[in-house]
C-alpha cells in the first residue's frame, strides 16, 4: 500500500507546483527537503486535503483523495497533520486536546501523552507548556487519530536547539512503532538526515532528486542536490580539468555541463597550484577553514600552519571529487 500521486499540478497567483509523480510507501519515512518557498508544505496540504490541485490525483491504495473526478473530505482520509504552529487550542488542557481530536477518553489520552513523554501534565494548558512540551502534544494528538499517514511540517522548528535531539529520538521512535506512511518537511539538511529513510529534494515546485538518505547526502546526482545537501563548491569540468587540476569523469559524454564536487578535504594548499588568496577564515568540525574564490565561487579548505587573512597561497585537488551533471544556478 502506498500514497501515489500523478501528474499533480497546483497554481497560485506566480507560483507553481508541478507535475509531480511520487510514490510514498507504507513504513516508510519520507522527507521532503528544500528551501523555503518551493512548495514543500503546499505538497502536504494537498495531500490532507486543505487545498485542491488544478489536475492530477492523490490515491491511497484503492481509495482516491482527489483526482478522477473525485474529491474525499480530509476527515475522511485517515490522514493526521502535525502543523508547524502546533494549532492547540488555548483553552483545553492537553489531555482534552488528545480526547478531543481522538474520541479515546481521559484515560487512553493520558497514556498516549505518557507514550510522548508528558506524564503528569496532562492538566496543563498550551500556555502553561514549552515548545518542545507542546510539540509532544500535537504528536499525541495525532497518534490519538489512529491514522494511517502522518504528515509533519517542520517539527522541529518552534523547538529549542538543545532539546531536538531529544524529539527526533521521540519521532523515530514512534516511526518504528507505527506503521504508518509518515511524511516530513523540514528545510534543515541535519534534522532531514536524522529523520528521513528516503529524501525527496524540491525546487521551485518540482522534485530535483530523491533517493535513500546515504545516496542523497553522499553521492548527489545534480548540482543543485551537491550544493543544497553538502554546502559544496561546483567548479565546471573542461576538457577533463577544473582550475585546480584534472579530474577523472566517469559520466558519459553529455551535451550538459559537467561539475567536480569539492569540500574542504578535496582541497589543500600546496607548494604548487591554483594560486589565490585567503580571503577570510571559518571556523568548522574540521578545524579553522580558509575561504577563497575560484571562477566566482566560494571555495573553502584547510588552513596550513602559518597561514592567516590575506596570504597568497596555492590550491590543488586532495583527491579525485565527486562530478555532477547539469545546470549550476547561481
Amino acid at each position: 500500500m502506498s500514497l501515489s500521486i500523478r501528474q499533480l499540478r497546483f497554481a497560485r497567483d506566480e507560483f507553481v507546483l508541478g507535475p509531480l509523480d511520487l510514490d510514498l510507501p507504507l513504513g516508510k519515512r519520507s522527507v521532503l527537503l528544500g528551501p523555503s518557498g518551493c512548495g514543500k508544505t503546499t505538497l502536504l496540504r494537498l495531500i490532507a486535503g486543505l487545498e485542491r490541485s488544478n489536475q492530477g490525483s492523490i490515491c491511497y491504495g484503492e481509495d482516491v483523495f482527489s483526482g478522477e473526478g473525485k474529491w474525499m473530505a480530509p476527515n475522511k482520509r485517515g490522514i493526521a497533520f502535525v502543523f508547524q504552529n502546533l494549532a492547540l487550542w488555548p483553552h483545553m488542557k492537553a489531555w482534552k486536546q488528545v480526547d478531543y481530536a481522538g474520541r479515546c477518553g481521559k484515560q487512553a489520552a493520558c497514556a498516549l501523552l505518557e507514550r510522548v513523554g508528558l506524564a503528569g501534565k496532562e492538566n496543563r494548558l498550551p500556555g502553561e507548556l514549552s515548545g518542545g512540551e507542546g510539540q509532544r502534544v500535537a504528536l499525541a494528538r495525532a497518534l490519538a487519530q489512529e491514522p494511517r499517514i502522518l504528515l509533519l511540517d517542520e517539527p522541529l522548528r518552534s523547538v529549542d536547539p538543545h532539546l531536538r535531539d531529544e524529539l527526533q529520538e521521540l519521532f523515530l521512535e514512534i516511526s518504528r512503532e507505527e506503521e504508518l506512511t509518515k511524511v516530513f518537511v523540514t528545510h534543515d539538511r541535519e534534522e532531514a538526515l536524522a529523520l528521513g529513510e528516503e529524501i525527496i529534494l524540491m525546487d521551485e515546485g518540482q522534485i530535483i532528486e530523491r533517493g535513500t538518505t546515504e545516496e542523497m547526502f553522499q553521492r548527489p546526482r545534480t548540482p543543485f542536490a551537491a550544493r543544497f545537501l553538502q554546502g559544496a563548491t561546483l567548479l565546471p569540468l573542461r576538457a577533463g580539468r577544473t582550475a585546480l587540476g584534472p579530474v577523472d569523469t566517469p559520466l558519459e559524454a553529455s551535451s550538459k555541463n559537467l561539475y567536480a564536487v569539492l569540500g574542504p578535504l578535496d582541497v589543500e594548499v600546496a607548494a604548487e597550484g591554483h594560486e589565490c588568496e585567503v580571503l577570510s577564515l571559518r571556523p568548522s568540525p574540521f578545524g579553522l577553514l580558509g575561504e577563497t574564490r575560484i571562477e566566482g565561487e566560494l571555495l573553502r579548505f584547510r588552513l596550513a600552519d602559518g597561514l592567516k587573512l590575506g596570504s597568497r597561497i596555492h590550491l590543488r585537488l586532495a583527491n579525485q571529487p565527486h562530478v555532477v551533471e547539469g545546470e549550476a544556478r547561481p
